[in-house]
């Protein structure tokens, strides 16, 4: 399943859905181990910001949990807006270069 789930959002990384490692909070840590590890991501902006070839990358911050300044302001996404890892990992920025230009899919069946 959650192999499924990164090919079909274009996730870089199946690894990072799949290994089972102890992450130790930073708030520099990137999306993916930041949601991994149980943290809340949050995003400046548009929660699943694409983020063309030599675009601007975006404002985020791992934080520890949803009492951060940033999880109670609007302007600021955050991934424990989910209950599921999965579906949080959804909400990181995506680089163009590396997931395509394709932000849509169709699903045309369950399973």
């Amino acid at each position: 399943m959650k192999f499924a789930i990164a090919a079909l959002l274009g996730l870089a990384s199946v690894q990072a859905l799949t290994e089972d490692k102890t992450i130790v909070y930073a708030d520099s840590l990137k999306c993916g181990d930041c949601v991994r590890g149980g943290f809340n991501f949050c995003t400046k902006g548009k929660d699943g910001e694409v983020i063309k070839s030599g675009g601007a990358e975006p404002t985020v911050k791992c934080v520890q949990d949803a009492t951060a300044a940033e999880a109670k302001d609007s302007d600021w996404k955050c991934s424990m807006a989910y209950t599921d890892k999965d579906m949080a990992l959804t909400g990181c920025p995506q680089r163009q270069s590396k997931c395509g230009t394709k932000q849509e899919v169709s699903l045309t069946a369950e399973g």
